[in-house]
């Protein structure tokens, strides 16, 4: 299944994502590794997107390697990041898909949706399959995704747009309940002079339940893993919007 990837998103992803408190979003991604063991020192950080979480690693201390599918993401990021030197690498691939040589990872994180973009379970399957052997004994693997419960009944079958001075967006969502996935088409307005250029976007997420990233983790060999639902200590329940998770090898 084909997936354009914030080719046209990235240009107003950050202005669309104002409100998000990223440093506290870091922040419990950080505090979920450290309730695992050690506090790590090198992070590889998937679907890294315009850098917002990356940022904000850095500045906690922590030495960044940040991969996403999207070059156009990847180029804000370095200029977010630029301040850092080595300490914060950026590489463009496929998830699915990496290759590079990389052992003894301290922690590997994903943040805001990462792992809901990776519809196929084989393929999410072999992603951990393949950070297993590459992350140190202890090391931690900590994510979050969207519930189920959010793809299917907040965002599912939903309209959402906003307009801004110079642009627009208008946001259609389809969930197919027998598949479990959602398609989200995303119209971007970009006003030229007097009239306005429409691209268009459309991105695929599979809702996984808790249950089902479990089995996966458990089957690959990940061991204590701990659940925690909207950014709180508590167990997550059936109107959970963000499902967070860690583990180690």
């Amino acid at each position: 299944m084909e997936n354009r990837q914030y080719e046209f998103l990235s240009r107003i992803y950050d202005e669309l994502m104002a409100n998000v408190d990223y440093p506290k979003w870091a922040q419990f991604m950080s505090d979920l590794a450290e309730k695992q063991g050690e506090k790590p020192i090198n992070i590889l950080e998937l679907g890294c997107g315009t850098g917002n979480i990356t940022l904000e690693l850095l500045k906690m201390g922590y030495e960044v390697v940040g991969v996403d599918i999207s070059e156009e993401m990847l180029e804000i990021a370095r200029e977010k990041t630029a301040d850092f030197g080595e300490k914060a690498i950026l590489i463009t691939q496929d998830i699915t898909d990496m290759d590079f040589d990389v052992y003894e990872i301290d922690c590997v994180m994903a943040c805001n949706d990462t792992f809901n973009y990776i519809v196929e379970k084989e393929e999410l399957a072999s992603l951990f399959d393949y950070l297993y052997p590459r992350m140190k004994k202890g090391g931690q693997l900590v994510f979050d995704i969207s519930s189920r419960y959010k793809l299917e009944h907040i965002l599912g079958n939903n309209v959402f747009g906003e307009s801004f001075e110079d642009w627009a967006y208008l946001w259609e969502n389809f969930y197919d309940e027998q598949e479990q996935l959602i398609t989200m088409e995303i119209n971007i307005f970009t006003q030229e002079n007097e009239l306005y250029h429409r691209d268009i976007e459309t991105h695929y997420q599979r809702a996984y339940t808790e249950e089902e990233m479990i089995d996966l983790l458990k089957k690959t060999g990940f061991r204590e893993i701990k659940t925690y639902g909207d950014f709180e200590w508590e167990a997550s329940h059936e109107r959970t919007e963000r499902i967070f998770f860690s583990c180690i090898k």
